[in-house]
């Protein structure tokens, strides 16, 4: 029962680190202001502009590998395997289930 009480839980946290990147994504796309940069001053920006802050925020807290982890399995997904010729596969699971428990804290942390 523990064992799949632990898949749930990192099921659950796989879909909301997808629903964040999605979430960026869109902010990405509907951020407001003539020069199409983001500003990091808290004055005039809108929500969007404020959640692309916070996910950035989230990564500036991670490790190197991390980021590679989080940017590769959710936010630019465009090589499924791109962990195959540096990592076995429990090793990728292990350093994956980490990368996204310290992203999502991190993220959380910058509400």
């Amino acid at each position: 029962m523990q064992i799949k009480a632990h898949k749930d839980k990192i099921k659950a946290l796989e879909k909301a680190i997808n629903q964040i990147a999605q979430m960026y994504f869109l902010a990405i796309s509907k951020k407001s202001g003539n020069d199409g940069m983001l500003h990091d001053s808290e004055e005039g920006i809108t929500d969007y502009e404020k959640f692309v802050i916070r996910v950035r925020k989230a990564f500036e807290r991670l490790s190197a590998t991390e980021k590679i982890f989080i940017n590769n399995d959710f936010f630019y997904e465009d090589y499924p395997y791109w962990w195959k010729e540096r990592y076995n596969k429990a090793s990728y699971y292990k350093i994956r289930t980490r990368s996204m428990i310290n992203f999502k804290e991190a993220f959380d942390h910058e509400s």
